[in-house]
């Protein structure tokens, strides 16, 4: 990925996320409704080659929203920028979203022109089938618990569940879409030994503390979903049932959000079970 840091400002378009809102997601990080007006020829002179052209067309007039990214210098920038990607995983686990950033400038949608360059910061693409409009609700819950999810990303296991969850998408085959998200939930619970059943049990205990009666249908959920998963990995030839990839998606997406909530990872299933 090819990210260029110069001057003090810059800003990434991004499809697959709708938002009607402007929202600080960091420190120099903010969300912003993007609107492209320009005619897509006007852009011709600035671009190197017709693959160049190509790719700008075709993701442009799918652009809802941007981040602008701020700093003091452009080393500083072109840091804050690189990372920055880790903001729109992170908003694809929370929301279950599909967004993707491949295009870069010194300047909003909006002030685009004949004399403004796009950076391509990667080749390979992959366009979203939806995007995710963001609601009024979905900003307080930010507002709340963003930056306990900013800081998680420091934690390995954490940083493995947001990118299973907000990648698994890129795959085609239905097993390795399944084997993407469960190295994800399996990433947060550390289990060496019984596998599907301290999993399940570690899973239903976290989401389902208090409820002993959701606790165990959930138990129950998990370990079936768990067994396609099983599947899926050793190379079974079985026909996976077309709940189960959105289940398995649900489940990873309400553990990542319980990790921000609670600000912190699972305990050990010892302790996660027998201990309050």
């Amino acid at each position: 990925m090819a990210v260029i840091g110069a001057g003090k400002e810059t800003y990434f378009f991004i499809n697959g996320l709708r938002t009607p809102y402007l929202f600080q997601l960091r420190k120099g990080i903010f969300l912003l409704p993007a609107r492209c007006s320009i005619d897509i020829k006007e852009l011709i002179p600035t671009t190197h080659t017709p693959m160049e052209f190509g790719m700008i067309a075709l993701l442009l007039g799918g652009v809802y929203s941007q981040l602008k990214i701020t700093a003091q210098g452009p080393k500083a920038l072109a840091i804050k920028a690189w990372n920055s990607q880790w903001d729109i995983l992170l908003l694809n686990a929370i929301f279950c979203a599909e967004a993707t950033s491949l295009l870069q400038s010194k300047v909003p949608i909006e002030k685009l022109s004949k004399e403004t360059s796009l950076n391509v910061m990667s080749w390979y693409i992959h366009l979203p089938r939806s995007s995710y409009f963001i609601k009024k609700k979905d900003i307080a819950w930010l507002s709340k618990y963003y930056p306990k999810a900013y800081s998680l990303l420091d934690n390995d296991s954490f940083r493995t569940a947001v990118h299973s969850l907000s990648s698994y998408y890129w795959h085609s085959v239905p097993s390795v879409q399944l084997s993407v998200l469960w190295a994800g939930i399996e990433s947060l619970f550390n289990i060496q030994s019984e596998i599907s059943f301290r999993l399940s049990a570690s899973i239903a205990k976290f989401l389902e503390p208090t409820n002993s009666s959701k606790g165990l249908s959930l138990y129950q959920k998990t370990k079936k979903l768990y067994g396609f998963r099983s599947k899926a990995v050793h190379g079974v030839q079985s026909e996976i049932p077309e709940t189960i990839l959105p289940d398995t998606v649900k489940l990873l997406n309400l553990l990542i959000k319980k990790c921000i909530t609670n600000g912190k990872l699972p305990p050990k299933t010892e302790k996660l079970l027998f201990y309050k």
